[in-house]
């Protein structure tokens, strides 16, 4: 059954479901996993640096136009800083709380790779994420810097690509039954 796509909405209420079965819930859970991350790491990538508004200052202050009857709206200012604060960042958040942070990292930088084609207008533009998850443990402290992590060495790095997607497992493995209780508590 093809579970990936579905959206998050549906994905949880197959898992919530009382008349499907435990194989078809965890598949769920697993789709549903996967988009909560890739919510997190597209938040991380995209969002997180958002500021709409206007500095305190202006580099030509002085210079021109010296007064302005325009007034800020502070309602829409709120509305377009807040928008990527979802429920569904809110809980990709929480859930990935629950992991140590290398633990964490290795399940942001193995799921950082996309499936996008590599002549894709994503990938051409220099948007898309298309890495291989060898490339991405080459470069695994720049694609670190990317998802917000600052230290020059945030973490200790891995010995291989397998060693990070080992991680990454058990990192998953680990959320999987929080990602159940989850579900059903999103009701």
């Amino acid at each position: 059954m093809k579970l990936m796509g579905l959206g998050l909405a549906r994905l949880y209420g197959i898992v919530r479901d009382d008349h499907i079965t435990q194989d078809i819930k965890l598949e769920a859970a697993k789709a549903a996993l996967s988009e909560l991350i890739e919510v997190e790491i597209d938040y991380r990538l995209h969002q997180r640096h958002d500021n709409p508004g206007y500095h305190p200052f202006s580099p030509g202050h002085g210079s021109g136009k010296t007064s302005s009857d325009a007034r800020p709206d502070h309602v829409m200012t709120a509305a377009i800083r807040y928008r990527a604060e979802t429920r569904w960042r809110s809980m990709a958040s929480a859930l990935l709380a629950h992991l140590k942070p290398r633990q964490r990292a290795a399940v942001l930088l193995a799921a950082y790779p996309s499936s996008v084609e590599l002549n894709s207008p994503a990938v051409a533009s220099g948007t898309g994420r298309a890495l291989t998850i060898a490339q991405v443990w080459e470069r695994q402290f720049a694609v670190a810097y990317r998802l917000g992590y600052t230290a020059a060495r945030p973490f200790e790095p891995w010995k291989s690509a397998h060693a990070m997607e080992v991680a990454a497992s058990r990192g998953r493995q680990a959320l999987l039954p929080l990602m159940m209780r989850q579900a059903e508590l999103a009701a």
